[in-house]
């Protein structure tokens, strides 16, 4: 799969992630990944079976872990500026969702927090 695909269908996974994360789906933390995914659609073509991966994502719970590993799997082949430029994007995507609700959860930050710190170190 293209690393552009990769990028969408991740920036999913972890919003979903940290959507459940504090053991509340908010509905605000839905219509920010549903708006991401029809944002997507309305102004990139997206192959048919990238789309199908999008909305298939959006029915499935993940962990840290599948989230760590999948954001490192994108990251190979980058050298360290697109690493950090990446995991930017990734950081800011994660932080617009987590205060989607109006609030931070204390699973949420410490979350954020511990992917922060893995990031932090694989791209340093």
């Amino acid at each position: 799969m293209e690393k552009k695909y990769e990028m969408m269908v991740l920036l999913a996974k972890t919003g979903l992630f940290f959507a459940h994360c504090d053991g509340e789906y908010d509905r605000s933390e839905e219509r920010f990944i549903t708006d991401y995914i029809r944002n997507l659609s309305e102004n990139e073509h997206i192959p048919d079976s990238i789309m199908v991966m999008l909305h298939d994502t959006i029915k499935q719970v993940y962990t840290l872990d599948t989230i760590l590993e999948d954001t490192r799997a994108l990251l190979e082949g980058f050298n360290k500026d697109e690493c950090r430029a990446i995991i930017q994007v990734i950081k800011d995507f994660i932080t617009r969702l987590i205060v989607a609700d109006g609030r931070i959860d204390s699973n949420e930050q410490q979350h954020f927090n511990e992917w922060m710190l893995f990031f932090k170190e694989y791209c340093d």
